[in-house]
């Protein structure tokens, strides 16, 4: 996974996935919430920070959209 991520983000990567962790859930397939909460979390992120909650909300959409709930 993480060459993945630094081929499509290149040397920004850190960068990018201190600012918006979340974002791989967009960015990547295959990559779940529980990958992307590990990450938020090792940036310094809280369980309660707008984004997560966000991030989570759309997660949960996404995949019973996906199973055509």
């Amino acid at each position: 996974r993480a060459a993945r991520i630094f081929e499509h983000y290149g040397r920004e990567a850190p960068a990018i996935l201190a600012k918006s962790p979340y974002r791989l859930l967009e960015d990547f397939d295959g990559i779940g919430f529980a990958l992307a909460d590990q990450v938020a979390r090792d940036v310094g992120m809280t369980d309660a920070h707008p984004e997560r909650l966000l991030a989570a909300a759309s997660y949960v959409l996404r995949e019973a959209a996906s199973r055509g709930d």
